[in-house]
Formats: structure tokens, C-alpha cells, sequence
């Protein structure tokens, strides 16, 4: 008998992430790069491209700056806001910002909203309604 006879074969499914796994994924990624740009106001990914000069490819190093998801308030406050994908995230109808009293605080915020984003409080905010489609059935005629 044979090695191979002796082993149980079976369909390797491949698992993928769903578009909420896939922004929430997204959403905690960009928030620790806001937390690190606290720590470093010049942070910056760093991104690869290949390109071709004089017919040959190369890969080159691009550096893509972190820019800061809060402003600053004529009254010296931080509105802080969070962005999914393009668009900002809107809590309420209207309201797509979160009031920092100073810039003290917003490590203290940026754990809290990467706590709730893990626990999944924010998956209904993160989710664009027109992603959902409803399944279309097939007429048997």
C-alpha cells in the first residue's frame, strides 16, 4: 500500500472576506495610521509600482503621506472624523464629525473607536446600502 493510499483527500475552499470583513479591515488599518501620525506628523506609506523606462520595467518606491482625519475649530477645538473608502462615515443624519475638546484626547478616542470597530459597533455606519443586492431569481418557466 502506498503513501498516498493512506491520505484522505478533500476540496480546499478558499474563504473570502466579505465587503464588511473587508472595510472594517480597512477602517482599523487607517485608524492606527491616524494613531501613529500623533506620534509622527511627517508619517507616510510606503507603496510599490512598476513602471517601464526605456523598455525595461522597474519597481519604484512611491511615499503617499498620512493626512490627519481631524481640523482644527476657530475655537481652538478638534472636530475628528472617520472615512470609509472615499466618503466620511455619517453617525447621524447630518453629522459626520466628532467634537475633541484638544488634541490630548484623541489617542484616548482613536482606541475607543478601534475597540468599537473590532467589536463590530460600527458595521451598520461602514456599510454603503447600495453594496447590498438582492438575490434575483432565475423565472422557471
Amino acid at each position: 500500500m502506498s503513501f498516498l493510499n493512506t491520505l484522505t483527500f478533500t476540496n480546499a475552499l478558499q474563504v473570502k472576506p466579505s465587503p464588511l470583513q473587508r472595510k472594517r479591515a480597512s477602517l482599523l488599518r487607517n485608524l492606527k495610521d491616524q494613531l501613529a501620525l500623533l506620534d509622527n506628523p511627517n508619517l507616510a506609506k510606503t507603496r510599490f509600482k512598476r513602471v517601464e523606462a526605456e523598455g525595461c520595467k522597474e519597481v519604484v518606491e512611491l511615499r503617499i503621506p498620512v493626512r490627519p482625519w481631524w481640523r482644527e475649530t476657530i475655537d481652538g477645538k478638534l472636530t475628528f472624523f472617520l472615512k470609509s473608502g472615499l466618503k466620511r462615515i455619517e453617525f447621524e443624519k447630518g453629522q459626520t464629525a466628532i467634537l475633541v475638546p484638544n488634541k490630548e484626547a484623541l489617542p484616548g478616542l482613536i482606541n475607543g473607536l478601534i475597540k468599537a470597530v473590532e467589536q463590530g459597533e460600527l458595521d451598520n455606519l461602514i456599510v454603503d446600502k447600495t453594496e447590498v443586492k438582492p438575490i434575483q431569481r432565475k423565472k422557471v418557466a
